[in-house]
């Protein structure tokens, strides 16, 4: 038949979607999978936490662990002498009473990462230094590495830009 010739080719319409949505089950299937597990790991990390005391006395030596008075300790020291870490105080459903309510996690912000200031690398090595009329500054050409799209070519000669083309 040929429906059957459609989907084993691709080359019909509908047998071309049924293609992709196959295609897509393994995707779907991948994560419902992790969010199974998700959910198992957050069951067995509450149980722990039900199950394990909160710690009375330093075993960071011996452990790496801190007691809630130590983690309060060492937040504020990391707060006061690096300046994009905060204290915050989270949701209230979810607040450990052995902390301080306004102490609850630490978060930082305002911390470039790698691929940021490449990007920014990127944008100033593309800056260009044009020279201004007879008795004007110089000025700094920042957008030379735009790719020129249907639109700007029409605009460029003088055309008239349809908001259709833009799309």
């Amino acid at each position: 038949s040929s429906s059957s010739s459609n989907s084993s080719s691709g080359s019909g319409s509908s047998g071309g979607a049924r293609i992709r949505a196959d295609a897509a089950r393994p995707a779907r299937r991948h994560a419902d999978t992790m969010s199974f597990l998700h959910k198992i790991h957050n069951v067995a990390h509450a149980v722990g936490e039900y199950v394990t005391p909160v710690l009375q006395t330093s075993a960071f030596k011996e452990r790496g662990v801190l007691t809630p008075e130590e983690f309060v300790q060492a937040g504020d020291q990391l707060v006061r002498t690096c300046p994009t870490w905060e204290w915050a105080s989270g949701d209230p459903a979810k607040r450990r009473s052995f902390l301080p309510e306004d102490k609850q996690f630490l978060i930082t912000r305002g911390v470039t990462c790698e691929h940021r200031v490449r990007a920014l690398e990127a944008n100033y090595s593309a800056e260009v230094e044009m020279e201004g009329g007879e008795g004007e500054d110089t000025w700094l050409a920042t957008h030379n590495n735009r790719v020129a799209t249907g639109s700007d070519a029409a605009a460029d000669a003088g055309g008239v830009v349809d908001l259709t083309d833009l799309g």
